[in-house]
């Protein structure tokens, strides 16, 4: 959807367009597990799946989720990725990946 609609808005001999992930500390997913059943229809997970929805290191989660977007080869013509984590805390957003791509 993502290389789809990098296509339409600009064409494909647009400039690479910056894509932000954002994940966050301090993962409140295990204190909204009452009820479980509702927030596992929402993640359309098993209530028992719920734990394994917890992010306890953003800055690896950004990572993993960067490698998974670069691994379409669409994507990875079209976008140019930096990652940041918001930490909750402080208000502070810290950026963890960024990578410089020239225009083709």
């Amino acid at each position: 959807m993502l290389a789809r609609l990098a296509s339409s808005l600009v064409g494909s001999a647009a400039p690479v367009i910056d894509l932000i992930v954002m994940q966050h500390t301090d993962c409140g997913i295990t204190r909204l597990q009452d009820p479980p059943d509702m927030l596992a229809a929402y993640f359309h997970v098993d209530p028992a799946g719920l734990a394994h929805k917890h992010v306890a290191e953003p800055r690896a989660a950004v990572a993993s989720d960067i490698a998974v977007l670069r691994s379409v080869p669409q994507l990875a013509a079209a976008f140019r990725f930096t990652g940041v984590v918001y930490d909750v805390d402080t208000g502070r957003i810290d950026i963890v990946h960024s990578e410089v791509k020239e225009p083709a």
